[in-house]
């Protein structure tokens, strides 16, 4: 099989051998910006031919999250919970509110979207309700980025309730010299 002298951003000449069918599979470890790959010599063995073969790799940027916040930290049961999400234009946001399901926002062209979550009042609601973000797609390059504690949380307190007995009993006598009554 043949090998092939190369060279990733005009560095060091390395060599990559050909499988049976002439390919070979060239590796650049987290690249950051584009690649540029130039083949130099191929060898059969036999044969040294040289080469002057370059091919540039376009390197997308990963779509990206610059905030996840709660509008108000505290609501009432009732009101509606409301969290921020700003990132990569037009990108889509897999999240989930409280560990359920995965459920997916598309962000605005300027990068940002709403979530509203309605709160009501029901003992059996949570008290709590925490946003997550899971993870960005960008909607045109498919380029995707797992997140990981990405999180804010709205607090929900329950609404006080006064009641009136329609009907007290007095407490004790009243006394004519103070005439002020207790009721309970």
């Amino acid at each position: 099989n043949a090998t092939v002298d190369y060279q990733i951003d005009g560095g060091t000449t390395v060599n990559a051998t050909l499988d049976a069918s002439g390919a070979a599979t060239v590796v650049v470890p987290s690249p950051t910006d584009d690649v540029i790959i130039t083949l130099s010599i191929i060898n059969d063995g036999t044969c040294v031919n040289p080469l002057n073969n370059t091919a540039t790799a376009s390197i997308l940027p990963l779509p990206t999250i610059t905030s996840l916040e709660a509008i108000n930290n505290i609501v009432c049961i009732g009101s509606d919970a409301a969290f921020t999400v700003n990132g990569t234009a037009n990108a889509t946001v897999n999240y989930s509110v409280n560990g359920g399901a995965t459920q997916t926002l598309t962000l605005d062209a300027s990068g940002a979207y709403t979530i509203t979550i309605p709160t009501i009042d029901d003992p059996s609601q949570v008290m709590s309700l925490e946003v997550s973000l899971l993870e960005i797609i960008n909607s045109t390059t498919l380029c995707s980025n797992t997140l990981s504690n990405i999180n804010a949380t709205v607090t929900i307190i329950s609404v006080p309730y006064a009641t009136i007995d329609s009907d007290p009993e007095p407490i004790g006598t009243i006394d004519p010299d103070n005439p002020v009554a207790r009721y309970c």
